[in-house]
């Protein structure tokens, strides 16, 4: 529950917030956070590895890769290096 509600609520804060960019081009980066959300769950229920939080994001290639494929697109987002 906890998950979904998460979800919906960074989907409802990238759609309607007054300081993202007016083409709603934030919706974008969703994907990323659901991926992101469910490569946690993942590390921490299959593989067990819930022990130190921190080190996931700099051990995990696929966590890694997907956090910096984020940043980029929201760099790119909001400094005007997307299209409208």
């Amino acid at each position: 529950m906890v998950t979904a509600s998460l979800v919906m609520a960074y989907s409802l804060y990238t759609f309607s917030a007054p300081n993202m960019p007016a083409n709603h081009a934030m919706m974008l980066t969703i994907p990323f956070v659901i991926y992101g959300i469910f490569r946690y769950q993942y590390l921490i229920h299959v593989k067990g590895q819930g022990g130190a939080p921190e080190m996931m994001v700099y051990t995990d290639l696929p966590f890694l890769v997907n956090g910096l494929l984020f940043a980029l697109l929201v760099v790119l987002i909001m400094y005007g290096g997307f299209p409208t």
